[in-house]
């Protein structure tokens, strides 16, 4: 598990240099003043500044507060009705849906991030969608650190669409039934699921062991040092002890002298 987790933030953190650059242009004043204005021609010309300085953009779309109700679907690069139900989210919510991948395995397909753009109030003023190619994913993937095993990065369906499968890599005879790990890649809708080959799975256990181990000797040396401070604190007690009894006694037979030389 904790191999399967440490790929998945890698996965997330590969794919935030493509959200901060979304995120850039969403506080840009530039297209906070052209959200706001809400001139066709202006935003067109915008998304198109904007799509330029964006590597593996596909589409860059600046929508204005309010404008996704009156949108229809359409084919890329048109918004389709998943793109809208994308931006109908974070208009309801003012904030950002999670990363998600349409109409894979088809010449449309594509994946799209969506940030809000707040003015300086905090207020929401629209939102910048921008869209990548299919193999965004993929490409993640096989940039990453080498795992023993086989992994899959799959967007689970829903009631309207079957899952599908957006990245893989490794050796798919590991992939066996029961032997997965399925952990979530935050800011998406997606899942890694990991297969760990044999080598992977002795060199975790082996990772787990000299955890515990650790632990183990932590906690042996802390008892260690409670017994040893119990002890001397016990001994000092003894000895203040005998030393007070002791000065009782002295005061006490001074007390008898004196009342005999009286």
């Amino acid at each position: 598990q904790t191999l399967a987790a440490n790929l998945a933030y890698d996965i997330a953190e590969r794919l935030q240099p493509s959200v901060v650059a979304v995120e850039s242009d969403a506080r840009d004043p530039q297209v906070i003043t052209a959200l706001k204005a809400d001139d066709p021609a202006a935003l067109a010309a915008l998304e198109a500044q904007l799509l330029k300085q964006l590597p593996g953009a596909l589409r860059m779309r600046l929508i204005p507060l309010g404008a996704v109700k009156d949108m229809d679907g359409g084919v890329f690069p048109k918004l389709s009705f998943a793109d809208l139900e994308m931006l109908r989210y974070g208009e309801a919510n003012a904030k950002a849906p999670p990363l998600e991948a349409h109409f894979f395995g088809m010449e449309t397909a594509h994946i799209d991030i969506i940030r809000p753009a707040l003015n300086a109030d905090g207020a929401m003023v629209g939102q910048v969608l921008a869209s990548f190619g299919g193999d965004f994913v993929q490409e993640t993937v096989k940039g990453m650190a080498g795992a023993s095993g086989y992994l899959e990065v799959r967007q689970p369906g829903d009631e309207q669409n079957q899952g599908v499968v957006l990245a893989k890599r490794g050796d798919v005879a590991w992939a066996r039934d029961g032997g997965e790990t399925v952990t979530p890649v935050f800011g998406t809708r997606w899942q890694l699921v990991f297969w760990p080959s044999a080598a992977a799975q002795e060199a975790l256990m082996w990772h787990q062991m000299l955890v515990w181990a650790v632990f183990a000797l932590v906690f042996l040396a802390l008892a260690a040092v409670f017994f040893l401070l119990h002890r001397t604190l016990h001994k000092a007690y003894q000895a203040d002890l005998a030393t007070f009894i002791e000065l009782v006694r002295d005061i006490q037979a001074g007390g008898r002298v004196s009342a005999m030389e009286r």
